[in-house]
């Protein structure tokens, strides 16, 4: 279940970061400063990195080099030769520390599960109200909203 939520939470930093960045810059710019594959992998790779941290219990905190020799893998696998799109250790705490100071090491942002959480809380929804989207909903979601 938290490893669902790190994933979650991944995605909306992300999806920040890339708003913000393409309202500041010109269609150009954007496209050779943050939509290169490299910067992509790497941008994608950070990401999961500090929504790890944000996220994750101190045991299952992802590794850096772990995520690094996951994206070699998956290009070897995809058969692309160009060993450049590997990000570096160094390149990886570089780019983190950016992404940090974009977002003024403030990454308390409400997402939608907090909601979910919250009216659970607070019994706006029940368990039995749940029942009707037992089959619509996956397994995992659904035993994540009971």
């Amino acid at each position: 279940m938290q490893a669902r939520e790190t994933i979650h939470i991944a995605i909306e930093l992300i999806d920040r970061y890339y708003l913000e960045n393409s309202q500041k810059l010109s269609l150009n710019d954007y496209k050779a400063g943050f939509m290169h594959p490299r910067k992509v992998i790497l941008h994608q790779l950070v990401f999961i990195l500090i929504a790890s941290k944000l996220n994750e219990c101190d045991d299952n905190i992802t590794v850096m080099n772990h995520l690094i020799q996951y994206i070699q893998c998956q290009l070897e696998r995809k058969l692309v030769k160009d060993k450049s799109l590997v990000p570096s250790f160094d390149q990886v705490v570089e780019c983190e520390r950016a992404i940090l100071n974009h977002f003024g090491w403030n990454l308390n942002f409400v997402l939608p599960i907090n909601f979910v959480r919250l009216h659970l809380a607070q019994g706006v929804l029940f368990s039995y109200e749940l029942k009707p989207y037992k089959d619509k909903l996956p397994q995992e979601d659904y035993n994540l909203l009971k």
